[in-house]
């Protein structure tokens, strides 16, 4: 039943023939950050190339494996790649439980965004970035017929990407050792610690897949041992699912999250404002949410959750758009938890304005 909701969602999606890039989200974007700021597409393609049959199938067919691989990854060989082929393999993750393993592979794409490499060749490149451990699913397509299938897969850590002679990969990921080196004298939010680090891997990956490109590339290899970075690629997406099912086992605060969620999804202001009391700082940023379609606000889900000194932060974001985050802030007040900050965010701003 997922599957098939999931499949309805694309086909309705696909029959507004979305490019990759441009947001149908964007006008809300001009109301909210202002015309400096409105969110523009990374594209480099002319509006004629992308109107070539190739390009709108391909086009399809990333957003299509993005959603699958959101419902169900099992699935993804079976839809994109060539018959009796599994270029995508999930036991990457070397999970036993293969439950698990799918919800991983899930949370994973949940988080990612994708962009286009080569998209003039005959083989192109699609990134699925997740800055959350900063690491990519680099895929390979070629085309039978116009119609696009997958015919390569590989993980690579944004680190490499960003600078492969140099590259140090960590178990922590840049975002989170950037956020713990920041104190009073230089203080940085979880949303600037991502935005810093996905403006420099999306510009990484377009300069090493130039998006106009006619050049026939290769998914890279690594220059790190093959299993180290496996286990690390692993072990952050453990560490960051078990984040989730930790806010659900506190009950304190999974019920003020989910009560916010809730009067977002609402657009219940009033109810949002009672949630803040006692809180010492005020919503200021209700004013600007106000002007968020309802839509935008609805199906939140926990995307990454951080517990500075006093304090925990919620990153939220849609399951069809990774690129906006709600940021929720609590703290406990007189023996209870309060929603102490709220914001609406676009995580992508700097790579979308170059």
């Amino acid at each position: 039943m997922l599957i098939e909701g999931i499949m309805i969602a694309i086909r309705r999606n696909l029959q507004r023939r979305f490019q990759l890039f441009v947001l149908a989200i964007s006008f809300v974007c001009f109301g909210f950050y202002g015309p400096a700021a409105l969110a523009q597409s990374t594209s480099q393609l002319t509006a004629k190339q992308m109107k070539q049959t190739k390009l709108v199938n391909l086009t399809e067919s990333i957003l299509k494996l993005r959603l699958v691989g959101v419902g169900d990854p099992q699935l993804i060989n079976k839809f994109f790649a060539r018959s009796g082929t599994q270029p995508f393999d999930m036991s990457v993750l070397h999970r036993k439980d293969k439950k698990y393993e799918r919800d991983l592979w899930r949370l994973f794409f949940k988080q990612s965004q994708a962009y286009l490499g080569a998209g003039l060749s005959t083989s192109p490149i699609v990134g699925y970035y997740n800055p959350i451990v900063d690491f990519w699913l680099l895929t390979q397509w070629t085309y039978t017929q116009d119609k696009p299938q997958l015919v390569g897969v590989k993980i690579y850590a944004g680190a490499d990407l960003r600078d492969p002679k140099k590259a140090i990969v960590q178990q922590i990921p840049v975002w989170l050792r950037t956020l713990t080196k920041a104190n009073k004298e230089n203080p940085l939010s979880v949303r600037e610690a991502l935005q810093r680090q996905i403006l420099v891997s999306v510009v990484s990956f377009l300069k090493t897949f130039p998006e106009p490109s006619s050049q026939q590339f290769s998914l890279p290899q690594s220059p790190q041992n093959k299993r180290f970075i496996a286990s690390v690629f692993a072990n952050r997406m453990s560490g960051f699912f078990k984040q989730n099912i930790r806010l659900v086992g506190h009950k304190k605060l999974f019920s003020i999250y989910s009560q916010t969620m809730n009067a977002l999804a609402e657009q219940n202001w009033s109810a949002l404002e009672k949630l803040n009391k006692p809180a010492k700082h005020r919503l200021t940023a209700l004013k600007d949410m106000r002007k968020i379609p309802a839509p935008f606000l609805q199906g939140l889900q926990p995307m990454v959750i951080v517990q500075p000194t006093g304090s925990i932060i919620v990153l939220s974001v849609r399951i069809d758009n990774a690129r906006f985050s709600t940021v929720t802030i609590f703290s406990e007040k007189e023996g209870k938890m309060v929603l102490d900050g709220l914001g609406y965010y676009d995580l992508y701003a700097e790579v979308h304005s170059q």
